[in-house]
Order: C-alpha cells, then sequence, then structure tokens
C-alpha cells in the first residue's frame, strides 16, 4: 500500500519558518548563558586578585619591617607596596606563610 503524500509549498515554508525561529532562539540564549558566564568569570578573577591585594597590603609590610626593625634601620614599607606586591601572581599567595615565619622567628630571636 503505496500512498503518495502531497505537502504543500505552504506547509514546508511554515515549517522551515518555524524552526528558523527556533534555532534564532536556542543561539540568542545561548550567547545570553555564555555572556553570563564569562561575567562570573570575570568577577571571580578580580575577587580573589583584590583579596591577595589586602592580604598583601596586611602582612607584606608586618614581615619586611619587623626584619628592618630587627636590622636596626627604620621601617619604610607602606600598606600599598604591599597591596601591590599582592597583585603579582604567585607572590601574593606567600604573604601570609612569610607573616607566620616572621612572627614565630621573631618570638625566638627578640
Amino acid at each position: 500500500m503505496n500512498k503518495k503524500v502531497n505537502i504543500d509549498n505552504v506547509e514546508v515554508r511554515s515549517a522551515l519558518s518555524t524552526l528558523r525561529q527556533r534555532t534564532e532562539r536556542l543561539k540568542k540564549n545561548r550567547r545570553k548563558k555564555e555572556k553570563e558566564v564569562l561575567g562570573g568569570a570575570i568577577a571571580t578573577i578580580l575577587f580573589f586578585a583584590v583579596l591577595w591585594a589586602v592580604i598583601g597590603a596586611l602582612c607584606f609590610p608586618y614581615a619586611i619591617n619587623s626584619w628592618l626593625v630587627f636590622a636596626g634601620k627604620a621601617a619604610v614599607v607602606k600598606w600599598y607596596h604591599g597591596a601591590a606586591l599582592g597583585f603579582v601572581p604567585y607572590i601574593g599567595k606567600f604573604t601570609i606563610p612569610v607573616a607566620l615565619v616572621t612572627w614565630i622567628l621573631l618570638l625566638i630571636l627578640v
């Protein structure tokens, strides 16, 4: 039983139009999600950069100025010097151990 189905051009055009609309909607939603993800990634990177800068602003001047005072020199490192060092990759992450080691050693040495 072979039945032939006649499809009008109107039905095909309507189906293609609907398919194009759905495709455009999906593309728009994908672009929107990509922008949201990118915005979240940038916010996360900035958050950690500022976090390490704040930690560096607190810990680096303490550690460096403590050793300068121990050596008999004037404390000259300001908080913004420590914040600038905190922005440097891989150096900012060592601020807390350096401050702890300085604190422990100065407890022993002084």
